[in-house]
């Protein structure tokens, strides 16, 4: 599961954990991922994981923050559906310190079969942090046609029960069930997934626009439309109205929907701590803007608080308001806050290479592709900006891009955690799952003996 595993990598980018909270997801990832294993006369620390940035990570955060070296090595695993890539944290040295450190046992050297009590009881960033590392070592999505949908594979029945209990304290209902000898802990409801998610680090900027909201305030009352090369000729009237309508209903909209389902958002617009700069596109279209700059820190202090920015597109300028597409703005957020990956949700499923047959939807791009397609100008005009926005995103360091329908039910979940995805992904590279820069590290003797173990705990699912 290719995407998943991207997904893992992006929640393994989270930056601004506590030391306790950095603790806690180390913690999770040994223990979900692995653990104390015999070999010969000794023990060692073995974590597994599907991404080669989770593994890192850990590797990392053990030399860091616990001081104990660990290696990563690389095994390739033959099964009936192809290759199965897993990368291996090993620790040899210091094993009892590291295992007391972690939790894997307690202080009378008793093996800790479920979450060490430090982060059962512990914050709610702890939890928040043991719950993304219990996911970005034993984590998968089922497939979307039966009844569950994340669900995250468990060491022991207690480290279920536990994930289970601290879920509760996030306000979130996690399932314990036992499938095949194998101990799960599920989530079935999108909402809830989505909230997990949010929660573990996964943090949404929402940006929006309201094209025919407006259209429908001017026809009722009663101001005329003109449109020039596919943007809206924007009067200070016009522009009054854009404002009322996207600050005054659509963000508002936007905002309850979200709240209503657990999350909180706080709505925004360019204006507000001078978010959108905004400068005129072309004198003939008059309060069209294109964005100047875009001043983050608002943005930032709301995602580190856990709130969820909802950004209505109303630019600010020197000599007053501007109105600006929405993907523009989106493409240009997500450059200027470092985002891994931009989402846009509209009412069609993709990019076809020919509209009118729906056979030809192209659901994985370059972004060498896109560019080559906003050049040739043979989208339709709603397309373009979209395409140039990702064009925009990607070419910032935006690892991806997704353009989906949002009408498809779960349209979210199903296009970033499934490989085939519902919509266009569009990628830097061809094959950006691909690490260019790592390189296969001979597997040691020592890890090699590990190697039932490891087919047993980095089983796919």
């Amino acid at each position: 599961m290719a995407l998943l595993d991207d997904v893992k990598s992006e929640l393994a980018a989270f930056e601004g954990d506590s030391p306790a909270a950095i603790k806690a997801q180390a913690a999770a990832m040994i223990r979900f991922g692995g653990g104390l294993r015999p070999v010969q006369n000794t023990y060692v620390i073995q974590a597994v994981f599907t991404s080669l940035d989770v593994a890192e990570w850990l590797k990392n955060t053990l030399r860091n923050t616990f001081g104990h070296e660990a290696e990563v090595n690389h095994l390739t695993r033959q099964t009936p559906n192809g290759p199965v890539e897993t990368y291996v944290v090993l620790v040899t040295r210091n094993v009892v310190a590291l295992a007391l450190q972690t939790g894997l046992v307690d202080r009378r050297k008793q093996q800790v079969r479920g979450l060490p009590s430090e982060v059962v009881n512990g914050s709610i960033a702890q939890i928040k942090a043991a719950w993304r590392g219990a996911f970005m070592a034993r984590g998968f999505l089922s497939d979307p046609g039966k009844a569950s949908f994340l669900e995250i594979a468990c060491p022991t029945e207690e480290a279920a029960m536990a994930l289970c209990g601290v879920a509760r304290r996030l306000g979130i209902q996690a399932k314990h069930r036992t499938l095949r000898s194998s101990e799960r802990v599920t989530l079935k409801d999108p909402d809830a997934i989505e909230r997990m998610l949010k929660l573990m680090g996964a943090n949404p900027i929402i940006v929006h626009g309201g094209g025919p909201n407006i259209n429908a305030m001017l026809k009722r009352l009663d101001i005329p439309t003109h449109f020039e090369g596919g943007q809206r000729v924007t009067d200070d009237q016009t522009m009054e109205v854009v404002k009322m309508t996207l600050v005054g209903q659509v963000n508002q909209d936007l905002v309850s929907a979200i709240n209503r389902h657990g999350s909180v958002a706080v709505g925004l617009n360019g204006a507000d701590a001078k978010i959108i700069q905004a400068e005129p596109l072309d004198s003939k279209l008059g309060r069209v803007g294109k964005v100047k700059s875009i001043n983050t820190r608002l943005i930032e202090d709301l995602l580190a608080a856990d709130y969820i920015p909802v950004i209505a597109t109303v630019g600010y300028g020197d000599d007053g308001d501007y109105n600006i597409n929405a993907d523009t703005v989106a493409g240009e957020v997500a450059a200027a806050v470092g985002a891994q990956k931009i989402v846009f949700i509209t009412d069609v499923d993709g990019i076809y290479k020919d509209f009118d047959d729906k056979t030809t939807l192209i659901s994985r791009m370059a972004l060498s592709e896109a560019a080559a397609l906003a050049d040739e100008g043979t989208m339709s005009s709603g397309m373009i900006p979209k395409i140039n926005a990702c064009v925009t995103a990607l070419s910032a360091g935006v690892r991806k891009a997704h353009i989906i329908n949002g009408t498809v039910a779960h349209s979210l979940v199903l296009e970033i955690f499934t490989d085939s995805g519902v919509g266009t992904l569009i990628m830097r590279h061809q094959n950006d799952s691909m690490d260019p820069d790592f390189v296969e590290a001979p597997v040691s003797n020592f890890a090699s003996k590990l190697d039932q173990s490891i087919q047993t705990i980095g089983r796919s699912e």
